[in-house]
């Protein structure tokens, strides 16, 4: 049995639709790793109340994180309602993160940060590549292992269809454009993440079974991540 002396963070990245969110609540749903707890968000109970009562203190201790994303979208991103909603989800993350650690786990999984990041609309001439670079130096200390889930457009288009059957033409317009933006961009993402070497990463094909993937991905965690 191994030991647990730590709680480990594996973040889900790729475009929307990809299945991350899929594959993260399949694998907390099937406990794989039976001495660890792994659990996924919607898997934690959070009271309203609590919640915005901690709210002050984690951002307090947070404060240069915040402050980075809050110069981050003033340097590199257009003024935006697209990007403002993005850097409330991303402020919110921050905090969330933190909180997260307050329950009882062993091993977090969820699509968060750097899946938001792939939304944002940047300025002209800047160097998209860059700019993912600078956000990931910044957070990688959450990190304990990424998983980035790949998949192509085709699959991608079929699976928007599914996900917003009955939604207004001008909804699917709005999130298609979103989508595609996403879609451009997580291949940018792929490249950041696959020539860094402070976190531990794998990449898996979002069109397989998810019992595939879940014993890629807990291989991966086992090896890689508890026993380093």
């Amino acid at each position: 049995m191994l030991k647990k002396n730590n709680k480990y963070y594996i973040e889900f990245i790729g475009a929307h639709g990809a299945g991350k969110s899929f594959l993260c609540k399949g694998i907390a749903k099937q406990q794989p790793l039976h001495s660890f707890n792994i659990i996924h968000p919607s898997n934690v109970r959070r009271p309203k109340l609590h919640f915005i009562l901690s709210c002050p203190i984690i951002a307090i201790k947070n404060i240069k994180h915040i402050l980075f994303v809050i110069s981050y979208f003033f340097y590199y991103t257009k003024l935006k309602i697209i990007n403002l909603k993005v850097l409330r989800s991303l402020l919110k993350m921050i905090i969330l993160h933190q909180y997260y650690y307050r329950f009882n786990y062993d091993i977090l999984l969820k699509d968060d940060m750097l899946h938001m990041l792939q939304r944002i609309v940047f300025k002209p001439k800047i160097e998209i590549e860059t700019a993912f670079k600078a956000y990931f130096t910044h957070f990688s200390y959450l990190y304990d292992g990424l998983v980035f889930v790949c998949i192509d457009q085709d699959t991608i288009k079929e699976r928007f269809k599914y996900r917003f059957k009955g939604k207004s033409e001008s909804f699917k317009n709005i999130r298609k454009l979103i989508h595609e933006r996403a879609f451009h961009q997580s291949k940018i993402l792929r490249k950041v993440i696959s020539s860094q070497n402070l976190t531990p990463f794998i990449l898996v094909d979002g069109t397989n079974d998810l019992q595939m993937n879940s014993d890629k991905i807990i291989s991966f965690i086992n090896n890689k991540i508890i026993r380093k």
